[in-house]
């Protein structure tokens, strides 16, 4: 028999992941989203283990993670105080642990933001029943609520964790959670399935005893990487926030600045000329691009003595192939993205300038080897202009109608459907391209559409 009860609700849920998916292969993204499940199952570990706030499985907490998204429902034990601090709490944890991820710590060495966790947390009458099988669950109105707050959370300017007003209301009740909130929040966007106006506030400032030490163990030279990202890029006052809870040194905390390594500071100085040198190039102002590429290369030359990221001399590099294919000097395109691979052989970037710099002097027998080679690559670069890796199929079987062999037909359909599969804006350029069509029956032109 099912029961109506007071529960305080938790949606989570990664910001970008659509974008984030789209720039991964499956399996990337595969080990991506079990970064983040790890993140909130520690999480939860962490705030079940203080005594105060210890909830019962499933009676009194509901907790489940699938895909992109942690969901929690913490049901009425006296008075939702000791639910509230167990949320708020919960989300302080997924913040930090989420941010010392292995994706994120990876951003950071390259001197880019993490990705953020989008937090939303709500109170209301849950229904909770059998609607599946023998499991009982909760359903009601104001999850649906909750997850509409969640999904407006990542548009906070600091912590991005959004409670509601009822949640608020019940705060000054609870002694031990010291934080401080925004002033309310008018959700103006309207609301999918919710017709009333709803205020909300943002977690501004927490107290260091509401943080725990986050499960996974992360180096000092990676705590410095990302105390630089914070004081070096914008909008990061949260995550200035959040570096503070990794160390318990205040001494590190407060003198980070002193140590940090030469490196990265001149990995963001090289990142910082190419982002330059990238929109000038977009803008077609290539004397100016070109003064920019060089600044860059100038600091990677230095690479020996201050172990420069290798990624930011691969990315110099092939831009400096991109310039020169712009430019219709397709020899030197295809000499610097050749230095571009040896250093990164997996960096795709500089093999799309090589493969259509190659294409553009007609060497197509070295062209069809390199796309060959390509498609069994496991790698998750974002390619240039939007480009998805279908690119290098549709490009394979462009090559083999270029070589004249009608062996190769069937590895041609072959490529074509797989290029499709991968991106099925390509049929548009296969049906356009007129060495492919040339080359088949209009039946198998059909199949490819369908």
């Amino acid at each position: 028999m099912g029961s109506k009860k007071e529960a305080v609700i938790l949606f989570a849920d990664i910001i970008g992941c659509s974008q984030i998916s789209n720039a991964l292969t499956i399996q990337v993204y595969a080990d991506f989203l079990k970064q983040f499940h790890s993140a909130c199952r520690d999480s939860f570990d962490i705030i079940q283990k203080i005594p105060e706030l210890t909830l019962k499985e499933p009676s009194e907490c509901e907790f489940y993670v699938k895909g992109d998204e942690c969901c929690v429902f913490l049901h009425k034990t006296e008075n939702n105080m000791k639910e509230i601090e167990w949320a708020i709490r919960f989300a302080l944890a997924l913040q930090l642990n989420w941010l010392v991820s292995q994706h994120n710590i990876e951003n950071a060495r390259k001197c880019i933001l993490p990705v953020g966790v989008g937090i939303g947390i709500h109170q209301g009458l849950v229904y909770y029943d059998k609607f599946q099988g023998d499991k009982e669950s909760s359903e009601g109105y104001c999850i649906n609520l909750t997850k509409r707050i969640e999904g407006t959370s990542r548009e906070g300017q600091t912590s991005k964790i959004y409670i509601s007003e009822q949640v608020y209301s019940k705060l000054e009740n609870v002694m031990r959670l010291k934080a401080r909130f925004t002033k309310p929040i008018i959700l103006e966007k309207q609301l999918k399935g919710i017709n009333t106006a709803i205020q909300v506030r943002e977690l501004e400032e927490a107290d260091r005893n509401l943080f725990k030490t986050p499960a996974r163990e992360i180096s000092k030279k990676d705590i410095d990487q990302l105390k630089f990202c914070a004081i070096a890029l914008p909008n990061t006052k949260w995550l200035k926030l959040l570096i503070q809870f990794i160390s318990v040194d205040d001494d590190v905390i407060l003198g980070y600045l002193k140590d940090i390594r030469r490196n990265i500071i001149d990995n963001l100085g090289i990142n910082h000329w190419l982002n330059d040198a990238e929109y000038q190039m977009n803008q077609k102002n290539y004397p100016q691009a070109r003064k920019y590429i060089e600044e860059a290369l100038n600091i990677s030359s230095k690479g020996e003595n201050f172990d420069v990221d290798t990624s930011a001399i691969t990315r110099t590099t092939t831009l400096f192939s991109r310039w020169y294919f712009e430019q219709g000097s397709f020899q030197e395109s295809i000499d610097w993205a050749r230095v571009a691979i040896k250093r990164d052989r997996f960096y795709l970037p500089a093999y799309y300038y090589l493969i259509e710099s190659l294409y553009k002097t007609k060497q197509y027998k070295e062209c069809r080897y390199l796309t060959a080679e390509i498609k069994g690559l496991n790698v998750s670069y974002v390619l240039p202009n939007g480009i998805s890796k279908g690119y290098f199929w549709f490009k394979d079987a462009e090559m083999l109608c270029e070589l004249h062999n009608k062996e190769y037909k069937n590895d041609v359909i072959i490529s074509l459907k797989k290029a499709i599969e991968l991106d099925n804006k390509l049929l548009g350029h296969i049906e356009q391209n007129k060495h492919l069509t040339k080359g088949l029956a209009a039946d198998e032109l059909l199949e490819l559409k369908n």
